[in-house]
């Protein structure tokens, strides 16, 4: 969905700006929540970078994957400056990572719906139910 590709394409932005975003999204936001995407991705390696201690060779080691493998979202996105302003940096941060965790939480609620729909043992749909719950 594009609200959500767009989420991704400013906290990679912001993330590549600020060391502070990238450790807070650590935290926050856990990879199988960011989509497979080349921005998803340049992203998650943003995170894993700054989980190590690397948050300074990001924009670097994604430039050099950027030539190898070529997509101008990201590339755009690591040869411009960041775009937010400072004081607008947290609200932005919060309302994507919010739009990210919905959607996630939406689309984990139809995968538990269909396979509730195929499950065949009332184990099976207890379990399934259950995880529903968690979800709601």
């Amino acid at each position: 969905p594009a609200d959500i590709i767009h989420a991704e394409e400013a906290l990679l932005e912001i993330a590549l700006a600020s060391q502070n975003v990238s450790l807070r999204l650590s935290h926050e936001l856990p990879p199988e929540m960011i989509s497979a995407s080349p921005v998803g991705r340049a992203l998650n390696e943003i995170i894993s970078l700054t989980m190590n201690g690397e948050w300074q060779d990001a924009a670097a080691h994604l430039g050099s994957r950027e030539h190898e493998k070529h997509d101008p979202k990201v590339s755009l996105i690591l040869t411009k400056e960041c775009s937010y302003q400072e004081e607008k940096i947290e609200k932005a941060v919060n309302e994507c990572i919010a739009a990210i965790k919905k959607y996630f939480k939406e689309k984990k609620k139809s995968e538990v719906l269909n396979q509730l729909r195929n499950s065949t043992t009332p184990e099976e749909k207890q379990a399934l139910l259950k995880q529903l719950q968690a979800l709601a």
